[in-house]
């Protein structure tokens, strides 16, 4: 009998221990450039997650550097008038849901995974085998400025 309350409370302690799995809002909350895998540049101060609605929108001129490859449900860039807000895709990224950014620069061999429409307010460089990825194969790409490729070339698949 004293094994099974012990058990017991073991298995109650690691569940108290869980990671939070509730989505929420994390916002970027620093007016500079940074990295993505930094906790304290978020708020709430924890990276976000795949249940997470991401939304960098402090007025400034900055570049946020996603350097690790992570899954988001929603990432909203939008940029104050007068400032400049880039995203730079350092490792790969994923969103499920809404993909709205004003700047986008994506490292060699690196990919964008989506599951809903990519707005690009401004202007998209994509370098060598970087790659625009939709997930269910109905998603559209939209780009209000320029495409630039670097040291490769553009292809298009199920083009309308």
């Amino acid at each position: 009998m004293k094994g099974t309350s012990s058990l017991v409370i073991v298995v109650f302690l690691s569940i108290q221990s869980l990671p939070e799995t509730s989505s929420a809002t994390v916002r970027w909350r620093i007016p500079q450039s940074g990295r993505w895998s930094q906790a304290a540049n978020w708020d709430p101060s924890r990276l976000p997650g795949p249940l997470d609605d991401v939304v960098i929108s402090v007025p400034g001129n900055y570049t946020v550097t996603a350097d690790q490859q992570t899954s988001v449900a929603s990432l909203v860039v939008q940029e104050s008038s007068g400032y400049e807000i880039q995203l730079d895709l350092a490792s790969s990224l994923t969103v499920f849901g809404r993909c709205e950014v004003t700047q986008l620069n994506m490292g060699a061999n690196r990919n964008l995974h989506f599951r809903s429409d990519v707005v690009v307010r401004r202007n998209l460089l994509l370098r060598s085998g970087a790659s625009l990825i939709g997930i269910l194969s109905r998603e559209t790409i939209s780009v209000d400025g320029d495409i630039t490729v670097a040291y490769g070339t553009a292809s298009v698949d199920n083009a309308v």
